[in-house]
C-alpha cells in the first residue's frame, strides 16, 4: 500500500535528470553519475545503479504533508533531496513528540527491507520537500551489492527503533531532546523467553527495565510463600526500587511470554537520572508506591490484569489493521472500507460508524489501547465532520478529499454521521480533551438530527422512511428496522451529549422525540413472537429473514440498559436468524436468504457467509452469557483468516459460477445494483462506471483465483475494515462477560 499525499507530486527520475542536464557543467553526466553523487549511493557499484536507476522516482511534498504514517507498512525507501522531514510519535496527551529529523542527503524508511512490522512513527514534510523514492525490490538489489550500504541501513534501523521504543515508555514521552539523547546512548535491548527469571528477590539491583513488548509477573516471598503482587504490560518499567532506594531487589520478576525489554545499567542510571530532577521524581514516586505495597494485587485483581493484558494484545492487532485503512488528510482521518486498490476504496459513514462503535468503547476503558483508539476516533470524527453538507446531510460514501461519491440514497447515513460525532464528543469529555471547536461539532450534531427529522421522519407512523437499508437494494424501500434503530441510537447518543455539554434546552425537541421512539420501534417491528425486517411503503410486513433483525442489539449495546436483548421476542428473533441464515457448508452467517430461495435479493458475488455479521452474532452470545457458543463462532471466523486479515464475505467456486451465469452475465445483478429508484438524484455516469470497474476487477480476481486452483472457499474484499471492527468488539464483549460472570468489577462497557 502506497501512502500518497494530497498535494504530493510523483514523476520518474528521468525528468529530474533531464532538468539537471540542461546546465552546461552537468551535460556530460549520466543518470547513474547524478544519482551516485548522493552520499547513500557512494559505494554502490555502477552496474547495480544502471540496473535500478530508471525505477527510481521523485516524490514532492508540500509543507506538513504526511509522507508515511504510524501503523502502515513502508512502501518506499526515501532519500531527502531538499527540504526536511520530521519523524514523530503521538504521545498519550495527543501531541507530537519528535524523534528525529531527516536533513538533505539522509534517508529513512529502511524498515522496508529490515522489518516486516508496520511503522511505529509518522514522517511529515517540513516545508516544501523533494524526496528520491526507491521501491523494495530496488533497495534490496542495492544493499546486496554494497556491504557498507547494508551496514548503514541496519545501524540506522537499530538506532531509530531504540528511539521509538524509548519514546513509547510513558516516563520518557515528554523528555526534552537533551535528556532523551543521553538515555538513548546508554540503553540496551534484552530479549527474554516465556518463564525466564529476569531477576530474583534479594538480588543486587544493577539495572532498570522497561517493557517494550510482552508482559511480566512480579512475585514477592511473604511468610515463605510466593505471592503475585503485580502484572506489568508494555509501556511499564520495573527494577527502579533497588536503584532509587539503594536496597536489594524486593521482588522476583518472571517473563509471561517472549518479551523485549529495554535495560539501563545502574551506573548510567545514576549518571543521567540523578542529574535530571523531573525524571528522578517520576521514577522515585513509582518506587515509593510500590515499596509501600500500593501495587499489591489480590486474586481478583490478578484475574482482571491477566485478562485485560491479553485482551489488549489481541485488540491491538485489529486496531492496527483499522489504522492501516486510515489515511491522514488535511480534513482528518479518512477511514477506508478496504485498502486502496481493493473493492471499496472509499469512506463510508456507515462503516466508519460501525468502527467507532468499537473504538468508542475502547477509548472509554482503562485498556492500554484506549489512547490509540481515541486518536483514531478523533481523526475519523474530524473527517466525517468535514463531509457534512451545510444543511446537515451525509451521503453514502466519500473520496479521500471529502468529496461525495454516493451512488445510493441510503438515508441512514445521517444517523451514522451524527453518531460518530457524538461518540467523539463523549469520549473527549471523558478523557478531558474537549476539542476547542466542540461548539462546531455540537452544531453539526444538531443540524444532522434536524435534517433527518425534517426529511425522513414520518409523523403519521412515527418512523424514519428510507429507500434502501443495509443491502443497497430496491427491495428495502419503506420503514426498515435497521434504519430506525440507527436513528434510535443517534437520538440516545444526542441525549447523552446534550447532558454532558450542558445544552439540553437546545436539543429539547430531539430528546422529546427519543422518549417514546424506542417503544414505537419495538412495537411496530414486532409481529407475533419475533421482529420483522421492514414495513413496505403500503404497510405490508416483510417477514423474510435477514441480518438487520440484529439491529436492536447492534445499535443498543452499551448505550442504555433497557435494550430488550434478553426478552423472549428478541431471543426468538435471534434463533430465527440462526436457523434461516446460518451457512451449512462454510459455517457462518449469511446476511439474507440465498438467491435460489429468494431471487429478489442481491447476491453480491455469490451467496455466502459474511464475517462482520458473524462476529455480531458472537457479540450477542457473549453479551447474553453464552460464552462457549461465542467462542465456537470466533473459532470458525479464525478458520478463514489469512495472516490475521479478515475478509468481507466468503463464497465457493460453485456458488460464484452460479452468480456469474445467473446474475452477473445476465445483467440481473447490474439491474439490482443500479435501479433508478435507489440511486442518488443527479448521479454522474463516471461514478457508475467507476463502481462497475470495481465490481468487475474484484470478480476477475476471484476468477483468476479459481483458475489457479483453490480450496473449497473464496474470500472477498480482504481485509475488510468493518470485519476487524466487529471481531474486536466481540473480543471486548467476551472479556466483559467473563469478568462479569466472575463477579469482578470492571468498566469495559
Amino acid at each position: 500500500m502506497i501512502e500518497k499525499g494530497y498535494y504530493m507530486k510523483i514523476f520518474p527520475i528521468h525528468e529530474l535528470i533531464y532538468t539537471v542536464q540542461k546546465f552546461p557543467l552537468l551535460q556530460s553526466l549520466t543518470a547513474c553519475e547524478i544519482v551516485q553523487s548522493l552520499k547513500f549511493f557512494e559505494d554502490v557499484p555502477i552496474d547495480c545503479l544502471n540496473e535500478v536507476v530508471h525505477d527510481l522516482h521523485i516524490h514532492q511534498f508540500s509543507n506538513n504533508e504526511i509522507i508515511a504514517r504510524h501503523g502502515r507498512y513502508n512502501e518506499w525507501f526515501y532519500i531527502v533531496l531538499s527540504g526536511k522531514v520530521s519523524v514523530f510519535m503521538i504521545t498519550p496527551d495527543y501531541t507530537n513528540s519528535e524523534l528525529y529529523s531527516i536533513e538533505p542527503d539522509n534517508f529513512f524508511g529502511e524498515d522496508i527491507v529490515i522489518s516486516n512490522e508496520p511503522r511505529e512513527s509518522t514522517a511529515m514534510a517540513c516545508g516544501e520537500s523533494i524526496l528520491l523514492a526507491v521501491d523494495a525490490q530496488s533497495i534490496k538489489k542495492i544493499i546486496a551489492s554494497s556491504t557498507r550500504t547494508n551496514e548503514m541501513l541496519n545501524n540506522a534501523f537499530l538506532q531509530r527503533k531504540m528511539r521509538n521504543n524509548l519514546r513509547s515508555i510513558p516516563i520518557f514521552t515528554r523528555l526534552n531532546e537533551e535528556i532523551f539523547n543521553e538515555i538513548v546512548d546508554v540503553v540496551n535491548v534484552v530479549q527474554t523467553k516465556k518463564g525466564d527469571v529476569i531477576f530474583k528477590q534479594g538480588d543486587t539491583g544493577d539495572a532498570l527495565f522497561m517493557i517494550r513488548k510482552g508482559d511480566v509477573s512480579v512475585y514477592r516471598t511473604m511468610n515463605k510463600k510466593d505471592e503475585l503482587i503485580s502484572l506489568l504490560a508494555e509501556g511499564n518499567f520495573f527494577g527502579e526500587m533497588a536503584l532509587v532506594l539503594g536496597e536489594p531487589r524486593n521482588a522476583t520478576v518472571i517473563a509471561n511470554n517472549n518479551c523485549e525489554l529495554l535495560k539501563i545499567e545502574k551506573k548510567d542510571f545514576d549518571t543521567i537520572v540523578l542529574r535530571h530532577k523531573d525524571l528522578y521524581d517520576s521514577i522515585h514516586t513509582v518506587a515509593l508506591e510500590r515499596v509501600s505495597g500500593h501495587e499489591l494485587v489480590n486474586a481478583e485483581e490478578a484475574i482482571v490484569s491477566k485478562k485485560l493484558i491479553e485482551l489488549n494484545r489481541k485488540l491491538n492487532k485489529h486496531i492496527d489493521i483499522i489504522a492501516q485503512c486510515t489515511f491522514e488528510t488535511p480534513k482528518g482521518s479518512a477511514l477506508l472500507a478496504t485498502l486502496p486498490g481493493s473493492r471499496y476504496p472509499y469512506v463510508y459513514p456507515r462503516d466508519s460508524a460501525c468502527a467507532t462503535r468499537m473504538l468508542y468503547r475502547v477509548a472509554m476503558s482503562t485498556l492500554r489501547s484506549n489512547d490509540i483508539a481515541f486518536r483514531l476516533l478523533a481523526g475519523i470524527a474530524r473527517f466525517i465532520y468535514s463531509c457534512q453538507r451545510s444543511d446537515g446531510y451525509w451521503g453514502q460514501r466519500y473520496g479521500l478529499d471529502a468529496t461525495e461519491k454516493s451512488i445510493y440514497k441510503q438515508e441512514d447515513n445521517v444517523a451514522h454521521g451524527v453518531t460518530i460525532l457524538c461518540r467523539y464528543c463523549l469520549a473527549a469529555k471523558h478523557k478531558g480533551h474537549v476539542p476547542i471547536d466542540s461548539e462546531d461539532y455540537i452544531n453539526a450534531v444538531y443540524n444532522g438530527a434536524m435534517f433527518a427529522i425534517k426529511r425522513y421522519y414520518r409523523n403519521e407512523i412515527h418512523l424514519f422512511y428510507s429507500t434502501t437499508s443495509i443491502h443497497e437494494s430496491a427491495i428495502e424501500e419503506g420503514y426498515s428496522i435497521w434504519v430506525n434503530y440507527a436513528y434510535w441510537c443517534m437520538l440516545s447518543l444526542i441525549e447523552q451529549v446534550a447532558q454532558e455539554y450542558n445544552c439540553v434546552s437546545r436539543f429539547e425537541r430531539i430528546i422529546d422525540l427519543k422518549e417514546g421512539f424506542g417503544r414505537i420501534v419495538k412495537n411496530v417491528f414486532t409481529i407475533d413472537d419475533r421482529l420483522i425486517r421492514r414495513l413496505k411503503p403500503d404497510g405490508e410486513a416483510d417477514l423474510r429473514p435477514d441480518i438487520t433483525l440484529m439491529s436492536p442489539f447492534f445499535f443498543g449495546t452499551g448505550i442504555v440498559p433497557n435494550v430488550f436483548t434478553e426478552d423472549a421476542i428478541f431471543s426468538n428473533t435471534m434463533k430465527y436468524v440462526e436457523d434461516t441464515l446460518w451457512d451449512p457448508d462454510l459455517g457462518m452467517l449469511q446476511r439474507y436468504l440465498p438467491f435460489i430461495e429468494d431471487p429478489d435479493t442481491h447476491v453480491h458475488a455469490g451467496n455466502g457467509p459474511w464475517v462482520q455479521y458473524t462476529a455480531m452474532l458472537a457479540q450477542y452470545n457473549y453479551f447474553t452469557g453464552k460464552v462457549e457458543k461465542g467462542d465456537t463462532i470466533i473459532d470458525i471466523i479464525n478458520r478463514y483468516s489469512v495472516d490475521e486479515y479478515l475478509c468481507e464475505h466468503l463464497t465457493t467456486p460453485e456458488r460464484f459460477h452460479e452468480f456469474l451465469t445467473m446474475e452477473w452475465l445476465s445483467g440481473k445483478d447490474v439491474n439490482k445494483e443500479f435501479a433508478s429508484d435507489i440511486m442518488v438524484d443527479g448521479i454522474t455516469y463516471d461514478l457508475i462506471v467507476e463502481e462497475l470497474n470495481h465490481m468487475k476487477s474484484s470478480y476477475d480476481q476471484i476468477k483468476r483465483t479459481i483458475d489457479g486452483g483453490t480450496d473449497n472457499y473464496l474470500t472477498f474484499a480482504m481485509p475488510l475494515m468493518w470485519s476487524h471492527a466487529e471481531y474486536a468488539m466481540a473480543l471486548l464483549l467476551k472479556v466483559w462477560r467473563e469478568l462479569l460472570d466472575s463477579g469482578v468489577k470492571h468498566n469495559l462497557l
